[in-house]
């Protein structure tokens, strides 16, 4: 579906796919860092130390996120390095 929303705004296949792949890494390296942090019997709004956890998390990730996308958009659907 993500890639879908991506191919809707005007990214070739390739590029949505790529795009797509850098937000599930993301995801999945968020998700296992802060799964210790989860309590089963708390609500998760309520699990402070969770929240506080992904907050100070957040920069670092969304830093990262945003190199790799640019990096996946000056490139063509051909690997070639665009002005």
């Amino acid at each position: 579906m993500a890639r879908s929303a991506f191919e809707a705004m005007g990214f070739d296949r390739a590029r949505a796919a790529d795009m797509v792949a850098v937000l599930d890494e993301m995801d999945r390296k968020v998700m296992v860092e802060v799964a210790p942090l989860h309590e089963m019997d708390t609500p998760l709004l309520e699990n402070t130390e969770f929240i506080d956890t992904i907050r100070k998390m957040m920069p670092r990730y969304e830093a990262a996120v945003n190199k790799q996308t640019l990096k996946i958009l000056q490139h063509n659907s051909k690997g070639e390095e665009q002005l």
